[in-house]
C-alpha cells in the first residue's frame, strides 16, 4: 500500500504531458499526491 506520491518534473512541454498522465493515473488508483517538485527551473551561479 502506498501512502502517496511525489511527482518530479522539469520545465518543458513534454514533461508537462507526462506529469498530467502521472497525476491522472495516481487519481484513478486513489493514491494521494503529496507534492509536485519542479527540478531545474532556475539556477543562478554564485
Amino acid at each position: 500500500e502506498m501512502d502517496g506520491v511525489v511527482i518530479v518534473t522539469i520545465p518543458s512541454e513534454v514533461s508537462q504531458m507526462v506529469v498530467k498522465k502521472a497525476v491522472t493515473f495516481a487519481r484513478q488508483l486513489k493514491i494521494p499526491i503529496i507534492g509536485i517538485i519542479e527540478n531545474m527551473s532556475s539556477f543562478t551561479c554564485p
